[in-house]
């Protein structure tokens, strides 16, 4: 994983209300929630150390890939291919015109699927709330997990 891939080695998803910037490696390295005025949640591309990111990726480090969209979508697609096989990780997030559940929740969504043989991933969920300032608690929930900073919330 590079620390600080250049920006024409990421693509965008955003669901008109803020955006996820998602580098070649499967790391979200910018992320504001709930809008693009909000302080991030990720934001390893000002601070590798302690901005936040999410990553989703081989677990071997020599890897090709390459990104796209769906035709006419704002949907990412990441394809990875290892010595292994091929992964696809797809982004996005949902447009809305009013909140989306009881309490207006947003969601960045990140689905990998095999494509070819068997590639091992790696997963890394580590938000810091307020570009890396607000003290970030994570604690596991059922089928999930849930960051929290203050009264900030994410799953």
């Amino acid at each position: 994983m590079n620390e600080y891939p250049p920006i024409e080695d990421h693509g965008l998803v955003g669901d008109l209300k803020t955006c996820a910037l998602v580098s070649l490696d499967g790391t979200v390295d910018w992320c504001p929630f709930p809008g693009v005025e909000s302080p991030s949640v990720f934001a390893g591309i000002l601070d590798a150390e302690r901005g936040g990111h999410f990553t989703v990726a081989p677990e071997e480090e020599e890897f090709d890939a390459e990104q796209a969209y769906i035709d006419r979508t704002n949907v990412l697609q990441t394809t990875f291919t290892t010595g292994r096989g091929e992964i696809r990780l797809t982004d996005f997030m949902v447009p809305t015109k009013g909140d989306i559940g009881a309490d207006g929740e947003r969601a960045l969504y990140r689905k990998v699927e095999g494509r070819d043989g068997t590639v091992p991933i790696d997963m890394a969920f580590r938000p810091q709330f307020d570009y890396g300032r607000a003290e970030t608690t994570i604690t596991a929930r059922d089928e999930s997990v849930i960051a929290t900073a203050g009264e900030t919330t994410t799953e």
